[in-house]
């Protein structure tokens, strides 16, 4: 599974929408492309990505183990 469902599963499971998530780190467009895995996403970008949807990188790093 692409690291961008997972990230996308957990966005979605905590009611938050893309543009709320993207905010002043990375476009809309963006953002929707990464989670359909059209895209590749630096690490900086997924760690504040993260950080925005309170998400450790460990509890992603855990999932996407878990599913792949």
């Amino acid at each position: 599974m692409k690291i961008g469902k997972i990230f996308k599963d957990f966005r979605v499971g905590k009611n938050i929408t893309l543009v709320e998530a993207s905010e002043g780190i990375v476009s809309v467009p963006f953002l929707s492309r990464f989670e359909r895995g059209l895209t590749d996403i630096s690490f900086t970008h997924l760690l504040e990505l993260l950080n925005r949807i309170n998400v450790q990188l460990s509890e992603f790093e855990f999932l996407y183990q878990e599913k792949n």
